[in-house]
C-alpha cells in the first residue's frame, strides 16, 4: 500500500512536471515568434525611413537648385532693370535733344557799336567795392512786368527751348510771373527725371534779378552760359556792359568783380572765350 501511494505521488510529480515543461516551452516559442514579428515591424520601419531620407534629400538638392536659378534670375531682372532705366533716360535726353533740334535758335539781337564806351577794360573796375550789385534782387512784388508781354525765359541759367515751352504751356511767359512761382510749383510744371538736377530756387532768384533790371536783357552778355542774371549785374555794376567790354578784359581783371553763386563752376576766362566767339559770329 506504501509502495503504491508512493508510485502515485512519484507519477503525479512527473506529470506536472511534463505539464509545466510542456507550458513553458509554448510560452517560449510564442516569445519568439513575437520578437520576430517585432523585428520584421522594426526593418520595414527602418527601410520606410530610409526611403523617406532618400526622398528628403532629393528634395532638397531640386530646392537648392531651385533656390540658385532664382538668385541667377533676380540678379538677371536687377541687370535688366538697370538697362531699362539707362534706356529710359538716354530715351529722355534723346527726346530734350531732339525738341531743341527743332525749336528753331532765336535771332541773336544786333550788337550796338560800342562807340561811346571804349573797349578796354572801364575805369570803374579798379575799385573792389564794384563786384556788389547795384541794387538786391527785387522780391516778385517788386519784378515789374506787363502780364501779357513775353519775355525770353532762356536767358535763365537752366532753362532752354523745352523747357520754356512748358512754362509757357502754364501760362509763364515773362519774369514776373517765373519769380511768383515758389520752387515746387514750378517742379510740377517741369517734370524733371530724377537724374535731372534742376535747381528751381536760382531760376527764381535770376527771374527777381531780370524783372528788377530789365537793362540786363538788352545786352547779349545775359546769354553767355554759366553766367547768371546776380553775376551779370555784378558785371554791369563794374562797368562791363557789352560784349566787346567782356572780350577785352583777362580773368584777373573779372574775378574781383563777382562773388560767384557757383565758386566750382565760376570760370571767367570762359566767359571772355565765349564773348569773343559771339563777337566773331561763331
Amino acid at each position: 500500500m506504501t509502495l503504491d501511494f508512493a508510485s502515485f505521488l512519484l507519477g503525479l510529480g512527473v506529470g506536472i512536471l511534463l505539464m509545466l515543461f510542456f507550458f513553458a516551452r509554448a510560452q517560449h516559442q510564442r516569445h519568439v515568434w513575437e520578437l520576430g514579428q517585432v523585428q520584421n515591424q522594426l526593418a520595414t520601419a527602418e527601410q520606410t525611413a530610409a526611403a523617406h531620407q532618400e526622398t528628403a534629400a532629393a528634395t532638397h538638392h531640386q530646392l537648392t537648385l531651385v533656390q540658385a536659378d532664382l538668385a541667377h534670375t533676380t540678379g538677371q531682372i536687377g541687370n535688366l532693370q538697370g538697362e531699362l532705366e539707362a534706356a529710359h533716360a538716354q530715351i529722355s535726353a534723346l527726346q530734350s535733344e531732339l525738341e531743341e533740334a527743332r525749336t528753331p535758335a532765336p535771332e541773336p539781337e544786333p550788337e550796338s557799336e560800342p562807340t561811346a564806351e571804349p573797349a578796354t577794360a572801364p575805369e570803374p573796375m579798379a575799385t573792389a567795392t564794384a563786384a556788389e550789385p547795384t541794387s538786391a534782387p527785387a522780391t516778385p512784388a517788386a519784378a515789374s512786368a506787363d502780364p501779357g508781354v513775353k519775355q525770353d525765359l532762356k536767358v535763365v541759367n537752366g532753362i532752354g527751348n523745352t523747357y520754356e515751352k512748358r512754362l509757357n504751356g502754364a501760362g509763364i511767359i515773362n519774369f514776373a510771373q517765373l519769380a511768383s512761382h515758389t520752387a515746387e510749383q514750378l517742379k510740377g510744371i517741369i517734370r524733371p527725371q530724377e537724374w535731372q538736377a534742376v535747381d528751381f530756387e536760382s531760376w527764381i532768384v535770376e527771374a527777381q534779378i531780370f524783372g528788377a533790371n530789365p537793362d540786363l536783357l538788352t545786352n547779349q552778355i545775359v546769354k553767355i552760359a554759366n553766367l547768371n542774371a546776380s553775376e551779370a549785374q555784378q558785371l554791369f555794376a563794374g562797368g562791363v556792359r557789352t560784349l566787346a567790354d567782356l572780350a577785352a578784359q583777362t580773368a584777373d581783371n573779372l574775378r574781383p568783380l563777382i562773388t560767384p553763386a557757383d565758386p566750382d563752376k565760376f570760370d571767367p576766362a570762359e566767359w571772355i572765350a565765349d564773348a569773343q566767339k559771339m563777337l566773331e559770329g561763331k
